[in-house]
């Protein structure tokens, strides 16, 4: 059984780490995209720059890779979500997000990759994740959601 557990684990970490990626690679396209010049040497157009980010922006705004991880993470630690959701109601969905990444002990800079946001914006809500679960700050989060 905890052989099982750790395989699972295993497959949800390296799921999350192809996330990573992929956001990633979206991020260094729209950079570079950015920078591009036509064959002239000119900047390519606002509207052009614009339509390629739109795809990019979907991209990274596509909820099947989350909606994938939910379900083998459900899989892998028994309902975790609706434990969680049953103890905390005042949790929304970017919060039980958080709170499956930091409990696979993910780094804040993974977890700002699969957000799409800064690692200032992970700590930021890991701060009022703390608050909504009225976490002393003697108590470490991540162990927290272990024991969940």
């Amino acid at each position: 059984m905890e052989q099982e557990l750790e395989s699972k684990n295993r497959e949800l970490a390296n799921a999350a780490m192809n996330i990573v990626y992929k956001n990633e690679m979206l991020n260094n396209l729209h950079h570079e995209l950015t920078n591009l010049n036509d064959s002239n040497g000119n900047k390519l157009s606002n509207d052009q720059i614009r339509k390629v980010s739109k795809l990019i922006d979907e991209a990274h705004n596509d909820d099947r890779d989350w909606d994938l991880f939910e379900k083998s993470f459900n899989e892998a630690h028994e309902n975790f979500f609706k434990k969680l959701k049953a103890e905390y109601p005042e949790l929304v969905p970017n919060d039980l997000k958080l709170c499956a990444y930091l409990r696979l002990n993910m780094s804040s800079k993974e977890i700002a990759s699969l957000l799409n946001i800064s690692t200032r914006g992970v700590e930021i809500r890991r701060y009022r994740l703390r608050k909504k679960l009225n976490l002393p700050t003697t108590k470490n989060l991540t162990e927290f959601l272990l024991e969940v």
